[in-house]
C-alpha cells in the first residue's frame, strides 16, 4: 500500500480539495487503514474534539488544523501528539502523511462505496481517469485597499480639474 499511495499522490494532487475545508473531513465518521489493515475509526467533531476507536478500545483526544502549512495536529489523551500534513482529501479519502513523507495514513469515509484496500486502490485509480474539477480562485489581484486608493484619486483629479 505505501509504495502505492507514493507512486499515486503526486499525480493526484490537483484532484485534492483543501484541508482547510472543513466541512469535507469534520462532523464525519472515517476509518484509519493502517499497514496491517487493521480499521480505527475517527470522528473529527467541529467542538476541536475527536474520537478513535479500534478494537472496542475508545479514545478521545484534541485535533487542530494548522491552515498555513496544511496539517493538522492530533493530540491523544494519554501524551501522544502527532503533527501529520494532507496531502489528498475528497469526500470519500482524506490521505495524511508524516512530516517526512515517509508514513501514510489513509482514511476512508464510512459513507463511501468504498470498503477495503482494494477498492480504495480502484477509487484512486478512477479518479486519475476523470478530469480535475478546477477549485475557484478566490484570491484577487485587486484588494480593498488598491481599489479605494483609486477611487480616492480619481475623486480628488475630478475636483482638481472642475476648479
Amino acid at each position: 500500500m505505501k509504495q502505492f499511495l507514493s507512486q499515486i499522490i503526486p499525480r493526484l494532487k490537483e484532484y485534492s480539495n483543501a484541508l482547510n475545508r472543513k466541512e469535507i473531513f469534520v462532523n464525519k465518521t472515517w476509518l484509519l487503514i493502517d499497514s496491517d489493515s487493521n480499521f480505527t475509526e475517527f470522528t473529527f467533531e467541529r467542538k476541536v474534539v475527536y474520537k478513535s476507536v479500534s478494537g472496542g478500545q475508545a479514545k478521545v483526544g484534541k485535533w487542530k488544523l494548522l491552515t498555513p502549512t496544511n496539517q493538522i495536529w492530533l493530540e491523544f489523551n494519554d501524551g501522544e501528539n502527532y503533527m501529520l500534513k494532507m496531502i489528498f482529501a475528497s469526500d470519500k479519502v482524506l490521505i495524511l502523511t508524516d512530516n517526512i513523507g515517509e508514513n501514510f495514513f489513509p482514511f476512508i469515509n464510512t459513507m463511501s462505496d468504498i470498503r477495503s484496500i482494494n477498492d480504495l486502490q480502484k477509487h484512486l485509480k478512477e479518479i486519475l481517469n476523470t478530469p480535475p474539477v478546477l477549485q475557484e480562485d478566490t484570491s484577487t489581484d485587486w484588494d480593498f485597499v488598491t481599489i479605494t486608493g483609486l477611487i480616492a484619486s480619481l475623486v480628488f483629479v475630478i475636483v482638481l480639474s472642475s476648479c
